[in-house]
């Protein structure tokens, strides 16, 4: 059985989610030159997986078809996995995937290293054949028989030297890129109050320990804010309680030029639970947001759209968001989506990604400009409008005091973590840059003026704001 992956998600995107393919304000264009390769990958085993070395220099990859009755799968640039039951292996079962990726072709003095592994059950093979321009030359094919236990031991390691790409001239694509105000966010809580601070889940305070509702507050921590070279908040909306908080803010923003969205928290309580994501209670939920903030002159607005970012958005599978965006959109209620996470596939119906966890990463560097790479590159094999990238980084992180939590640390070490995640982030090339967070206290990654720190988280972001703005 043939299953078309990425003609499937293609479709998804024409019925539901890449409407929006006209040139939208603020958007210039890149031509990028790039070797085809085509990779088909097939196994009789219960497990196979591909490891691909020198994985930065693909700029885009793509499924362009499953094949047998595959259990599960992924395709992702430096791996690459197939999965089916061990019965059906042993009946002598085949399943594969054929995938195309996109080369740098900075790339062609160099070699890519491949990496086969695979259970000791029958074989795995794989086929590298360049479709560059019509080309459809195979330069390598490999089988694996391997049976050894150890799956460490149990692989077949080939380089496929690139060199040879040169007699092969290169495809070109004309790649849209946003061209918007850099901004600077923070992602903002508002459910504090006197029974909140006297839980003992924390290491520091603010100086002045308050109730988020007050209009005098949240006018203190916008100005605060904004003096820091923060652009605008993101306020984590969890439902109608916080409606008056939300239409505070977007009015005293207003008076000081100053931006807010709303961030939709909707999916944290059943991924702690694990039920099921109600669709239609998120399809009621956006509705609702975009409904009450839309019209603020104060709510931040892409291509004519409110801005949402959706926290665990991989919580609810695509075709189900593009069903949901189809619907709010039928309605004249359409808005600018991000997605949480550095899944480019999520790119098919959002709008742009947000890596909100850089601080769990064991190298965010890394990860912040590989998914920037391929969130730029991303319509080499999409037909789409440009996406945005807005990575957030931390001044640290400590929930070790949280009852719920298994304890998670990340030590600020006097500001330079804070410093060396913000450099990632520039380094990246990013479009925004998120502050997680002005105030969340019980995970201890605020930058709002502390008794411990006073206003030197302050100080250090608005150091770090002006020399990234400066930048060309």
């Amino acid at each position: 059985m043939r299953i078309p992956g990425f003609r499937y998600l293609f479709i998804i995107a024409l019925i539901f989610g890449l409407h929006n393919l006209e040139a939208i304000s603020g958007e210039k264009s890149e031509t990028v030159s790039y070797y085809r390769l085509r990779l088909d990958f097939s196994t009789t085993s219960n497990g196979s997986a591909i490891e691909i070395r020198n994985a930065d220099h693909i700029l885009s990859i793509v499924t362009l078809e499953t094949i047998g009755n595959i259990d599960s799968y992924g395709v992702h640039t430096d791996r690459i996995v197939l999965k089916q039951s061990r019965s059906s292996a042993e009946a002598g079962s085949s399943i594969g995937l054929v995938a195309e990726l996109a080369l740098d072709v900075k790339a062609t003095g160099e070699s890519l290293e491949f990496i086969v592994y695979k259970s000791p059950v029958n074989t795995s093979k794989v086929i590298i054949t360049d479709v560059s321009n019509g080309s459809n030359r195979i330069i390598k094919e490999i089988v694996h028989k391997g049976t050894k236990r150890d799956p460490k031991e149990n692989v077949v390691t080939f380089n496929v030297d690139l060199a040879d790409l040169h007699d092969v001239p290169p495809e070109t694509a004309n790649l849209r890129r946003l061209d918007i105000e850099k901004m600077t966010w923070a992602f903002y809580y508002g459910w504090y109050n006197p029974e909140w601070w006297a839980r003992p889940i924390y290491k520091d305070f603010p100086l002045q320990r308050y109730t988020s509702s007050d209009p005098a507050v949240i006018k203190t921590h916008i100005e605060q804010a904004k003096s820091a070279g923060i652009d605008g908040f993101i306020f984590s909306y969890w439902g109608k309680y916080t409606d008056g908080m939300v239409k505070t803010m977007l009015d005293i923003a207003q008076q000081r030029d100053f931006k807010v969205c709303v961030y939709l928290e909707l999916l944290a309580s059943a991924l702690k639970t694990g039920e099921e994501i109600d669709t239609d209670k998120v399809y009621e939920r956006l509705k609702y947001m975009i409904k009450k903030f839309r019209t603020y002159p104060a709510y931040m607005h892409l291509d004519g759209r409110p801005v949402i970012p959706v926290y665990q958005s991989a919580a609810v599978p695509r075709s189900q968001w593009a069903e949901i965006f189809s619907r709010l959109r039928a309605e004249n209620l359409d808005a600018y989506y991000l997605a949480e996470g550095n899944d480019i596939k999520d790119l098919i119906v959002f709008d742009g990604l947000v890596e909100f966890s850089g601080f769990k990463l064991d190298d965010y560097r890394e990860q912040f400009s590989k998914t920037s790479r391929l969130l730029r590159h991303f319509p080499i094999f999409q037909q789409s409008a440009p996406k945005l990238w807005a990575p957030a980084i931390n001044p640290g992180y400590d929930d070790q005091l949280l009852p719920s939590r298994v304890g998670q640390f990340r030590d600020r070490d006097n500001g330079k973590f804070y410093r060396n995640s913000f450099k990632a982030a520039v380094n990246s090339n990013p479009d925004w840059i998120l502050v997680a967070s002005w105030n969340e206290w019980p995970e201890h990654t605020y930058i709002e003026p502390s008794e411990l720190y006073g206003d030197k988280y302050l100080r250090i972001t608005q150091d770090l704001v002006e020399k990234w703005k400066a930048e060309n």
